[in-house]
């Protein structure tokens, strides 16, 4: 669920241009973007990392005490790759809202400008991509790959 609010949240930081485009009263809210998009862009970031790497905890005590004492070997649990596209796109778009983050990776300066160069390029698809898959992570959970 957290996976799924913020990605929806960092897509729409992400792609506020292009909604002020089409609905100019949200103009209103510009500074409110602006303030926090940093923050979440934080956010962002650790959300990301640790739904690609964190544990699974969708399954429960029971189920972990009762493979312990039969000794089988179950795959209840979700896959490692449940959460993949979303939280690649959630780091991604973390680092869009938080570009100083990529200062604190050790590799060479080109380096760290041609990463945020890419990530800019696809930064209406990294927004728009966002939202989608955070709403289709809060819509159908457990499902490989969203």
């Amino acid at each position: 669920m957290i996976l799924g609010l913020t990605g929806i949240l960092t897509g729409f930081f992400i792609s506020f241009e292009f909604f002020t485009q089409w609905e100019p009263r949200l103009e209103k809210i510009r500074g409110i973007v602006e303030k926090y998009s940093k923050y979440l862009g934080i956010i962002s970031i650790f959300v990301g990392i640790w739904k690609f790497f964190g544990p699974d905890l969708t399954a429960s005590i029971s189920e972990y005490i009762s493979d312990t004492i039969t000794q089988k070997i179950t795959y209840i649990s979700q896959p490692f790759v449940g959460d993949l596209l979303p939280s690649i796109f959630c780091f991604l778009g973390g680092i869009i809202l938080f570009p100083e983050s990529v200062n604190l990776i050790n590799i060479k300066e080109e380096k760290r400008k041609k990463i945020l160069e890419i990530t800019n390029n696809f930064k209406m698809i990294l927004g728009l991509g966002n939202i989608i898959l955070g709403l289709v992570h809060l819509l159908i959970p457990n499902v490989i790959l969203f």
